[in-house]
This record gives C-alpha cells, sequence and structure tokens, in this order.
C-alpha cells in the first residue's frame, strides 16, 4: 500500500442545490487498476455495523477496523451532504474506517471509531472535512453558499492533479451499490461480494438523513435565477470534458440567459 498513488476524494455540496459531487483524483488515459487488498489492524478497535441482525443473518459478524499504510483521501463536503451516508458506505463495503477531521463525539459514540483518528494516521480511507462554514441570514447563506458551490466544483474540475471520478449525489440514491462499486473499483479497493450483498439490504444505515418536505419552497425568484445560473455553468464544464451531467432539476430551475 505504500506505493499506492495518493488520491483525492472530493465531495461538494450546497444543500440549497441538492446536489453532491465525488470527485477522485487519478491517472488519466489509464485503464482501472487492480483493488489493493487493505491490510487490516487485527488488535485494535472494532466496529460491527449489522451487530442487531438476526443471529443467523450473514451480516451479523462482519467487522469494521482499522487499516495500515492507507494512501490518504480527502472527503470534502459542505454539511448535510451526505458526506456520512457515503462515509458509512465506505466502511460497510470494504471493513475500513473512515476518518474526519472533526473529532464528533456522537458519530464516534455511533461506531465511527476513525473520527477521532488523526487525518495523516494512514489508518482510515477517506478523511472527511467540510468547507467554510457561512454564517449570517438565510438570505447571505443562499448567495454565499451559491458561490462556494460553484468555486469547490469548478476548481476541482480544472486544477485536479489527475483525472476525476464524478459521481452525483442523486445518481447514488437511485442506483447506490452500482455506484459504490464503481467508486470502489476507482479507489482500488477489492470488492468483497458478501460485504456488497450485506450493504444492498443495508443501504441507509444510522446515518442516511430522512427526506424533508419537498413542497417547502424558502427561495427568491432571484436566488433561484442565480442558482440555475451557476448549476448550467458547472453542467456546461462538466460535458465539455466529458463527466456525467446531473439529474435535471424539475420545476426548481427558471430559464436564463445563461
Amino acid at each position: 500500500m505504500k506505493k499506492r498513488v495518493e488520491r483525492h476524494l472530493h465531495v461538494a455540496m450546497a444543500c440549497v442545490l441538492m446536489a453532491l459531487y465525488v470527485f477522485v483524483n487519478g491517472v488519466p488515459g489509464r485503464p482501472p487498476p487492480p483493488g489493493d487488498k487493505l491490510q487490516l489492524d487485527m488488535t485494535g478497535a472494532s466496529w460491527r455495523s449489522w451487530q442487531g441482525d438476526d443471529p443467523g443473518s450473514p451480516c451479523v459478524d462482519y467487522e469494521t477496523r482499522f487499516g495500515h499504510d492507507v494512501a490518504r483521501v480527502w472527503l470534502v463536503s459542505f454539511p448535510c451532504s451526505g458526506n456520512t451516508w457515503v462515509r458509512y458506505l465506505l466502511e460497510s463495503a470494504t471493513g475500513v474506517f473512515t476518518g474526519s477531521a472533526y473529532k464528533d463525539k456522537i458519530l464516534y459514540e455511533a461506531g465511527m471509531f476513525g473520527e477521532m483518528e488523526a487525518p495523516s494516521s494512514g489508518r482510515t480511507l477517506v478523511q472527511k472535512t467540510h468547507g467554510g462554514a457561512v454564517y449570517g441570514s438565510f438570505r447571505q447563506f443562499v448567495a454565499e453558499t451559491t458561490l462556494l458551490w460553484e468555486e469547490v466544483t469548478t476548481d476541482r474540475l480544472l486544477w485536479s492533479s489527475g483525472p476525476l471520478y464524478v459521481l452525483h449525489y442523486e445518481h447514488l440514491l437511485q442506483n447506490t451499490t452500482h455506484h459504490l462499486r464503481h467508486l470502489l473499483h476507482f479507489l482500488r479497493v477489492q470488492k468483497d461480494e458478501g460485504r456488497m450483498a450485506c450493504v444492498s439490504t443495508h443501504l441507509t444505515g444510522s446515518f442516511k438523513r430522512s427526506g424533508n418536505n419537498s413542497n417547502f419552497d424558502p427561495f427568491t425568484k432571484d436566488e433561484k435565477m442565480r442558482m440555475t445560473s451557476a448549476v448550467k455553468r458547472v453542467n456546461r464544464l462538466l460535458l465539455l470534458l466529458g463527466y456525467p451531467q446531473p439529474p435535471v432539476y424539475e420545476g426548481f430551475l427558471v430559464p436564463t440567459s445563461l
């Protein structure tokens, strides 16, 4: 694992735009590499995500442990964007804890033991971090988050040191195991079919938020126009660079000249 090329996985989402992107740096034009077999610390702390299943379930005994000499991978997002859910999916599919820059005691006590691990330890699969916090009024939040969403996404698309694997959150929701398999493949992690079968029957875990009232619309026409323009500019860039397009936000985006 020491010689494994370091990757950076970036997730960017503005809650007001309802989109999440996963960006993974790699090497352009190279066929997908064979999966790495992650080295596990079999003596340290462990967690069983599905310990509440019936005793005869094949999922009960699967454990998550710390890794050894794992390449650093940043998982970057705005709060409430699905970051923790992606961490749950990765931990469940690989058996390796994910980390964080925040040391959230609630997540730690819920079984994400990598939460208290230093991001540079080499013992966690990915390391969560968020962009700068946005404070002030809701109107200020919408304006600043729209700008930050476009800035972070454009920065990853244009200035990453290698190719990017782009995953839209809505696509992950629609076909979770399919996109999880592709993400693991890009991360060079071998797939355990037994674990994948258990993930497919435990997709949400304890960390995925339930949906809110979809009829609630707090945004002004001007805010919608600004968000529409940002989404269109990012979509054009995705198309130009050959990355998959996000879903169409029917009933939300408005006509603009951009």
